[in-house]
């Protein structure tokens, strides 16, 4: 039975790092000193591999001690600009590292303080014509993030920390001290698009796709796309990045620069600056990032006349990444980006080359080839999507099939109006027709994501059973290209585990302390009752345990006014338990 080979070497390498920045440390410069230098006795061992041809096994084994132990220090060096921070009321001078943006009637900026420190601030009423880099002298109340208290709620905390932020800052007095005139080359390009004379939903449509600021789409057209399978297209990614360098090495490919060896470096260099050019202009982030470095290693083996090795590519952005940033691994973004492509590049790779097989260069090869990226995206990504939003879009097949196809002309006009608005004013008949094409484009995704069964809610995955999918996914493409029926056998051990794998507790009662007040819930046959001394917390409770009543199957809840006496292990941390014993004590007797 032929077998295929997994080209699987740098993702050891991967695997070791992010296993280190997981394992949160408990050194820094040490760890990474003793990395560095174990990562030396490693190179000299492979260089010396003529006079010891057997030490292969010894050079992995201290390559991936080396990247594990280099996690461990690179993430406690990046986490200590991260924590250690004090709630409380301050005053510091800071320079703006992002313009203000009203995002769900809130104002939020991006700023910087001179110990290095980035912080996510909030205003009620800022001069919004600031431009980044402006300095400014501010006081309000700073404080850390907030980890989940319950299960499926937003982890603040880790989220901003993997975008590298300390803290948020709500500023009540705000002072210009030096301005920043100019506005960036972004930001130009940014109000540029702002300025068509256009609807809305396109100008917002545009940025998102080529500047990454989705802050203007509206909520309906957010949620559209997602029941539909579609908000890909609205997160600059790979799909974007690879747009960009097929429309480079198209207008090249019948060039006369290709037949020579100083023409073909040409087009590499005109390829590269390009596709950074294009990163930077994007916001540059992970999945950006992840697709420009790959495209760029693909790049460059193909100018030296190699054969590209695109998941040997994906590795090495991976690897890259995690150094620069190691809270990366954390970040949703980065885990969306690489688990779609790691499924794509192994999973339809496999699929690609039976099709081609079976189908030739036909027609129905590319229908189905873009049917085979569909599935393994969705299967790659479906694990963290389902953990994090709980929902399933269930005509994503059938969406990506009728939709993609256009992309890259709406991509190719919307690019082509930014430069063209650059030089001169275009033509009204062009954005007419940008305008006319995106309105289409909008009521057909609405149109998906509107008809019955569209999408699957309410299914909520415990943490274990995340891993459990994911490693499902992993185990079918060996099985696939290994032919073994271990491997299938295993899969389906995997997905027999899952039910047992659910979060949560099955008690009768829970005692919750919310900003320092108690609150007792209590299960019925109809829902809920929760009994509580200030009812104004109300519906700050409600939006903080939405998540973790619906995957209880909670179908009301009511509320009544009660009197506790406090918790003794009070403070100003949130939490919830089943050892409230005293709490139900006092709750029984004081009842009727």
């Amino acid at each position: 039975m032929k077998t295929h080979k997994l080209p699987f070497r740098l993702a050891y390498g991967v695997l070791a790092l992010s296993a280190g920045i997981v394992t949160h440390p408990i050194s820094d410069w040490v760890i990474c000193s003793i990395a560095l230098l174990i990562s030396l006795i490693a190179v000299i061992i492979c260089a010396l591999r003529t006079l010891f041809p057997h030490t292969a096994w010894l050079f992995l084994f201290f390559g991936l001690l080396s990247a594990f132990l280099f996690g461990n220090g690179r993430y406690r060096l990046s986490v200590d600009l991260l924590e250690g921070v004090e709630n409380g009321y301050c005053t510091d001078f800071v320079q703006l590292d992002s313009r203000w943006t009203n995002t769900y009637g809130k104002y939020t900026a991006e700023v910087t303080t001179d110990d290095g420190r980035h912080w996510k601030a909030y205003s009620q009423r800022p001069d919004t014509t600031l431009e980044p880099g402006s300095v400014l002298h501010v006081s309000g109340y700073r404080s850390r993030f907030q980890a989940p208290v319950y299960p499926y709620q937003f982890d603040e905390e880790t989220y901003y920390h993997s975008k590298g932020f300390s803290g948020k800052w709500y500023f009540d007095g705000l002072v210009l001290i030096r301005t920043q005139r100019e506005p960036s080359l972004r930001n130009q390009i940014i109000d540029r698009i702002r300025s068509w004379p256009v609807r809305p939903a396109t100008r917002a449509f545009y940025l998102a796709m080529i500047t990454g600021e989705k802050g203007d789409i509206e909520t309906e057209d957010r949620e559209a796309f997602s029941r539909s399978g579609l908000v890909h297209i609205l997160a600059v990614s790979g799909l974007h990045v690879g747009l960009i360098v097929a429309f480079v090495n198209g207008v090249f490919f019948f060039s006369v620069f290709r037949q020579t060896e100083w023409g073909r470096w040409m087009v590499w260099a005109i390829s590269l600056i390009a596709l950074w050019f294009f990163v930077y202009i994007s916001g540059s982030s992970s999945s950006v990032l992840r697709a420009a470095i790959m495209f760029s290693a693909v790049a460059t083996a193909r100018a030296l006349k190699r054969k590209a090795a695109t998941p040997e590519a994906v590795w090495l952005s991976a690897y890259l990444l995690l150094l620069i940033n190691p809270y990366e691994v954390y970040a949703l973004g980065f885990q969306l980006s690489f688990a779609a492509v790691f499924s794509i590049v192994y999973g339809h790779a496999f699929v690609q080359n039976w099709i081609r097989e079976r189908y030739g260069s036909s027609k129905k090869t590319k229908v189905l080839s873009l049917l085979s990226v569909s599935f393994w995206a969705q299967l790659g990504t479906s694990p963290i999507t389902l953990y994090h939003f709980h929902q399933f879009p269930n005509f994503f097949l059938f969406s990506n099939v009728l939709f993609l196809p256009f992309v890259p002309i709406l991509l190719g006009l919307g690019i082509l109006l930014t430069l063209w608005s650059g030089w001169s004013i275009p033509p009204v008949w062009l954005f007419h027709l940008v305008d006319g094409a995106v309105n289409i484009f909008n009521y057909g995704v609405h149109w998906v994501s509107n008809l019955p069964g569209s999408v699957t809610e309410g299914i909520y995955l415990s943490k274990i059973q995340a891993w459990l999918c994911l490693s499902f996914v992993v185990v079918v493409i060996i099985a696939m290209y290994q032919r073994n029926l271990k491997a299938w056998g295993l899969g389906i051990i995997l997905l027999s585990v899952l039910p047992f794998a659910r979060e949560g507790k099955t008690d009768a009662y829970w005692v919750h302390h919310f900003r320092e007040n108690t609150i007792l819930e209590m299960e019925e046959a109809n829902g809920v009752q929760l009994y509580m001394a200030d009812t104004t917390l109300q519906s700050a409770f409600f939006r903080q345990t939405k998540f973790w009543r619906s995957s209880r199957g909670v179908q009301s809840v009511s509320v009544s006014y009660w009197e506790f006496q406090p918790l003794e292990e009070g403070g100003e941390n949130d939490y919830f338990a089943v050892s409230g014993d005293s709490i139900l004590q006092q709750f029984r007797q004081s009842s009727p």
